[in-house]
């Protein structure tokens, strides 16, 4: 009796520590759509947030709401679907080694994996501190980056390693751009000063016939100066001689770039007290046409307290522009006349001056919060920039 009482214990403990399979989804009798599968992701790259993707396969849904597309653990439902293609929306979702993968409603497992690169639509750039005073930034034609800091000329690389270049005599600077080997700029008097790329040696260069507040490089070695109710002139490099191009007495410019045979000029009106975009087409080296109305951007967003600080172009002819608007602080003028917030608003700050870079890169300085904390953003444009003259004079 003690054997058969000590078998039936044994008996007991083996019932309890058999592991019991939970119950499967799976059915033997019921039938399944095929999985899906994932060929390709189009484009090879994305923005976080911003860009729209194309993911080819099959054994898609034409159902948007019976496809599943996850980024990670983030769960995302088609724009619209076939059953060979899913146009999709990224998320803010970043990594050079996203994990995608796809669920169909009836069928019964995941789709293969794919990893996926999104990066962000934009980083601090440079290792900038709340202790700078950035003011105006540049980028030369190998990508670093030239910010003023104070009155120092700081260098960044393409590592983000900062080095000085020199430190400026100005305290005051409202325009700077880089042309061939120097970098130019101006401190709203008659003075054109540069400073050597190479030695760092700063110095006076010239002297206009008007107040210079902004400058642009043209074609055939030419640099525009833009001021306060003044004619706007042109100079060439090369032999230093001026022209008084057109008569803005009318006009105070803060900012201005050359685009497709156009000078673009931002500037307010003293006349009607708003801010424009407005161009000129320029006839030759001497001449430039009538002026014509961009855009009224006081009567666009209604509020003269949200002024422009820079514009540029995009690699499709899309006009950028920055603002000193805390809520938005680039905004996008299309080739069809329609502005929106870019990236639909991604970059909150104010940002007081751009720089294009060299390929998808476009730099920017970022103020934000009450105490006006200055940074310096790079930011993604798929599309690149627009050729930018004087960088390779």
């Amino acid at each position: 009796m003690k054997y058969v009482g000590m078998l039936v214990f044994l008996a007991l403990v083996l019932i309890n520590c058999t592991h019991q399979e939970p119950g499967s989804l799976y059915k033997a009798n019921k039938s399944y759509n095929p999985d899906p599968v994932i060929d390709s992701i189009v484009p090879k790259t994305a923005i976080a947030g911003v860009s729209d993707i194309t993911i080819y396969g099959k054994n898609f849904s034409e159902d948007n709401k019976k496809n599943c597309v996850y980024f990670k653990s983030t769960l995302i439902e088609p724009i619209s679907s076939t059953p060979t293609e899913l146009y999709v929306h990224v998320p803010d979702v970043k990594g050079d080694s996203v994990l995608v993968r796809v669920s169909t409603i009836g069928a019964l497992n995941f789709s293969n994996s794919v990893y996926y690169r999104i990066d962000p639509a934009f980083i601090e750039y440079g290792n900038f501190g709340k202790n700078d005073n950035i003011k105006r930034i540049a980028c030369d034609k190998n990508e670093v980056v030239y910010v003023l800091n104070g009155k120092s000329l700081v260098r960044v690389n393409t590592d983000q390693v900062q080095d000085t270049l020199c430190t400026i005599s100005a305290s005051v600077v409202s325009d700077m751009k880089i042309g061939g080997d120097y970098i130019y700029y101006v401190r709203k008097n008659n003075y054109l000063y540069k400073v050597s790329l190479n030695s760092g040696e700063e110095e006076k260069f010239v002297k206009a016939p008007i107040k210079i507040y902004s400058i642009a490089f043209g074609e055939d070695n030419i640099i525009y100066l833009g001021g306060r109710k003044s004619a706007l002139v042109s100079m060439d490099l090369d032999t230093k001689e001026f022209v008084e191009l057109y008569d803005y007495s009318d006009f105070y410019f803060f900012a201005m770039t050359v685009y497709e045979g156009y000078l673009y000029l931002v500037g307010l009106d003293y006349s009607s007290r708003e801010y424009k975009i407005i161009k000129n087409k320029i006839i030759d080296k001497t001449t430039l046409g009538e002026s014509e109305l961009v855009l009224n951007w006081t009567q666009l967003v209604g509020n003269t307290d949200v002024t422009i600080t820079d514009i540029l172009f995009d690699g499709e002819g899309n006009l950028l522009i920055s603002t000193d608007s805390e809520e938005a602080g680039m905004f996008v003028l299309s080739k069809d006349g329609i502005v929106n917030p870019l990236y639909g608003g991604l970059i909150p700050s104010a940002i007081i001056d751009m720089a294009p870079g060299n390929d998808k890169f476009l730099y920017g300085i970022k103020k934000t919060g009450a105490d006006e904390e200055q940074r310096v953003l790079r930011i993604i444009l798929p599309v690149g920039n627009a050729p930018i003259y004087g960088r390779y004079q």
